[in-house]
């Protein structure tokens, strides 16, 4: 099995649930969509 990931930048969970729609893996696998938090890096 092989899994991997995409990261979307969505205004919306809506946005994010009609792009990941239009994947191609969504015709034999399944998709999960989920929201992620801010990350934050402090510069040097």
């Amino acid at each position: 099995m092989v899994g991997g990931f995409f990261l979307l930048d969505c205004e919306t969970r809506d946005e994010a649930v009609a792009i990941a729609d239009e994947c191609p893996a969504a015709e034999w696998s399944t998709i999960e969509v989920r929201p992620l938090g801010p990350c934050f890096i402090e510069a040097d």
